[in-house]
């Protein structure tokens, strides 16, 4: 059906295009009697013709353009995918392994021996007879060493006899003891007996009062992390022994 009809728009298409033509060579033959004041319009209405066919031509086009499509559709080929659902049936299991009977027969065997069987032999072992020796004391000599007394030259300035006086170059940190902030105790003084060495660095040679044992622990701290600028005596670095109070306070 689709063939025929473009069958017949192909035929009225060749007849159009025979009019046309025919026009044509009409308004040829008659432009040589027209006067030559018409043919402005002649002009005009032979532009209207060829406007009118392009049009008609452009309509025939897109008329087949939609014929084909409609055909091509009509005949494209089904791309659709159809997914079917296989059930696959499982084996059966093997069946189990047979019971192999393993009965084993056993043969008893019996042994006759005639008579009472050898006679046996009383041996006798002798008692052995043991010799402890004592052994002999090892001589060991003891040689008592002499040990040196380690002796430590504390010799130091007094703070008095200084012309240059040392200065506490770090800052004191200190735990106040919970056991003693527990106790109401906010405050306690303690009183040490140290030297500065020519280096700055702190010895303590005896703690002179303490009235609480739990600050020992952080008089030790305090010992090892402080530094003194050097005592001086005249141009020259000297050790100096005084002694250093310590004000423990809890800051609430």
């Amino acid at each position: 059906m689709s063939g025929q009809t473009l069958q017949v728009s192909v035929n009225q298409y060749c007849l159009c295009n025979l009019m046309r033509m025919q026009g044509n060579n009409a308004l040829n033959k008659a432009s040589d009697v027209i006067p030559p004041e018409s043919r402005a319009s002649r002009y005009a209405h032979y532009r209207h013709h060829i406007l009118a066919s392009l049009a008609s031509i452009g309509i025939l086009t897109a008329a087949l353009l939609v014929l084909w499509l409609g055909y091509s559709l009509q005949h494209s080929p089904d791309n659709t995918l159809e997914v079917r659902e296989i059930e696959l049936a499982l084996p059966p299991p093997p069946p189990p392994p047979a019971v192999v009977n393993t009965n084993v027969s056993q043969n008893v065997l019996t042994l006759q021996v005639q008579g009472e069987g050898p006679a046996l032999k009383k041996i006798t072992i002798a008692k052995p007879t043991l010799s402890l020796v004592k052994p002999q004391a090892p001589d060991v000599t003891f040689e008592q060493k002499q040990w040196q007394a380690l002796e430590v030259d504390w010799n130091a300035f007094e703070l008095k006899d200084l012309d240059g006086l040392p200065s506490l170059l770090t800052a004191l940190r200190a735990v106040f003891p919970k056991s003693l902030s527990r106790r109401g105790i906010t405050s306690a003084q303690v009183k040490l007996d140290v030297i500065i060495d020519e280096k700055g660095k702190v010895h303590l040679l005896q703690i002179v009062k303490n009235d609480y044992p739990e600050l020992k622990t952080e008089i030790d701290k305090i010992v090892r992390s402080s530094r003194f600028t050097p005592p001086k005596k005249g141009d020259e670095k000297v050790r100096a022994r005084f002694i250093w109070p310590i004000e423990f306070t809890h800051e609430r």
